[in-house]
């Protein structure tokens, strides 16, 4: 790798943007979307609680029931109470999301970063990316976090 010395031009920084390469972090997006979910848990969590008990409630109900009637009844229940419980779940990540990315580069349009092609979808000659040394620091750095956040909601949850 050769270093460079001299900062980029205005004019390749503008075609860069245009072909849609843009520096941001995924960290930042990983944080927002961490505060999204942190907030969705904290201000749902008891709503959460009594859409559980009515579901167990309304499962009890239908022990005496036949059982095609009690699946049918059961199915439409869970289906109506995960989605709105789901609902405001993804709604709140995918705002996240779009948001961090927003803050990070603005508005980006490039049809030439959209495009398809053929060579991302062939596992032969993707193997090296799959198995890179970056695949594998991104995979330590991921279980750290993983690691750290469980010890976190551990202390937070037992003292």
């Amino acid at each position: 790798m050769s270093e460079k010395t001299e900062q980029p031009t205005e004019k390749k920084l503008r075609d860069g943007r245009k072909e849609g390469q843009v520096v941001k972090s995924i960290e930042i997006t990983s944080l927002f979307q961490l505060i999204a979910l942190y907030l969705y848990f904290h201000f749902f969590t008891e709503k959460m609680i009594l859409i559980l008990i009515a579901s167990i409630t309304f499962t009890l109900q239908l022990v005496n029931k036949p059982f095609s009637y009690a699946l049918t009844q059961l199915t439409h229940a869970l289906i109506e109470s995960l989605t709105s419980a789901l609902l405001f779940l993804g709604a709140g990540v995918i705002v996240a999301t779009v948001g961090s990315v927003f803050l990070q580069v603005g508005v980006v349009i490039a049809s030439k970063a959209i495009g398809f092609k053929s060579e991302h979808i062939n596992p032969v000659s993707n193997f090296k990316q799959i198995f890179s040394l970056h695949s594998v620091v991104e995979l330590c750095k991921s279980s750290l976090k993983v690691i750290m956040l469980s010890l976190i909601f551990a202390f937070f949850f037992y003292y």
